[in-house]
């Protein structure tokens, strides 16, 4: 991805946008690389918020750093749905290919090609992309496929996982690439390079949903007490797994801490703390919110009674059920 005399237009879209994200992060990272470490001619532009003078401005501007751009168009095609518009894009597109510059535009589109010709205008200006060189549609994969890619991310962190594992963790969490990855770390973390058997699988992904456990550490984090009891008691309910609840409170506590020292270290950016913490960026996503809003003493006295809660489960003080109730309470009030 070096400088040459040629625009590059590159066009990403599909249902699974995990690997389209990644599939970015990595151009851009590469282009910080070799053209521009300092990352000022990296631009990233929403499709609703462009319009056709900003684009004419964004595309056709000189860059004041390096002779090359990097411009990251999200969800254009979907964004524009008027004739004209995609006309327009598609004219300008079409000029600025003729250009000596060396710019690189993606377009990056979380939609197949069957949503994306949905419409009548909006396939003029898909049509358009899908016959530059560098288009690639990122599909869903198949049972087989993630599969093998799951096998290929455990091998790679040194680690294992059986047959029966495999095909408990795919039956729990579908094909969402993003809940996949993201459960995927966790239990990777957890296990710290030994092989992942099914009671692995069933104590940290089984019965717990992401977006249930980031409600609870809203209220857990706003003071909203009451809140956060009668959740966890739907919550306990419904699932019938204390233990399972208070793994991933505790991986997503940890996962807090390591980007709350990533942000004192100076670093802002989620793909850079991503990259400092070694956690998945939609987890850096989910989590950077609590660790701004948690002083460090108030995270730090979190931690000690994740610890303390640890020993009492283990020794069987009380019945797993109260001992959470008990420590979700003692978090609300510590977190006021």
């Amino acid at each position: 991805m070096g400088r040459n005399d040629n625009t590059m237009i590159i066009f990403l879209y599909g249902q699974d946008t995990y690997r389209s994200y990644k599939h970015v992060t990595k151009l851009r990272e590469r282009f910080r690389k070799e053209v521009d470490p300092t990352g000022f001619s990296i631009v990233s532009i929403e499709g609703k918020e462009l319009d056709i003078a900003h684009l004419r401005k964004v595309v056709l501007a000189p860059s004041l750093f390096v002779k090359s751009r990097f411009v990251i168009f999200k969800d254009v095609i979907t964004s524009k749905p008027t004739k004209q518009v995609q006309e327009d894009i598609v004219k300008i597109l079409s000029e600025y290919a003729t250009d000596d510059k060396s710019n690189i535009l993606v377009f990056w589109e979380a939609n197949s090609e069957k949503e994306l010709k949905a419409q009548r205008a909006q396939k003029f200006l898909f049509e358009f992309l899908q016959k530059q060189k560098f288009a690639q549609e990122f599909r869903l994969l198949s049972q087989i496929q993630l599969r093998d890619w799951i096998v290929k991310k455990c091998k790679a962190r040194g680690c294992e996982i059986n047959r029966d594992a495999l095909k408990t963790f795919l039956l729990l969490t579908g094909n969402d690439m993003w809940r996949i990855a993201s459960e995927l770390e966790k239990i990777l973390a957890y296990r710290h390079g030994q092989s992942i058997r099914v009671e692995d699988i069933e104590l940290l992904v089984a019965k717990v949903a992401e977006e249930d456990m980031y409600t609870l550490l809203d209220m857990i984090i706003s003071g909203k007490t009451q809140n956060a009891l009668m959740f966890l008691s739907k919550l306990l309910k419904s699932v019938d797994a204390e233990q399972a609840v208070f793994n991933t409170l505790k991986w997503h506590l940890n996962a807090i801490v390591s980007i709350k020292n990533a942000q004192f270290a100076g670093i802002g950016s989620d793909s850079d703390i991503a990259k400092f913490t070694n956690l998945h960026p939609y987890v850096v996503q989910k989590n950077k919110f609590f660790a701004q809003k948690i002083s460090y003493p108030v995270l730090q006295r979190l931690v000690n009674r994740v610890g303390n809660l640890e020993v009492e489960l283990r020794q069987n003080y009380a019945p797993a059920s109260l001992l959470i109730t008990r420590f979700v309470f003692g978090l609300s009030l510590v977190a006021r």
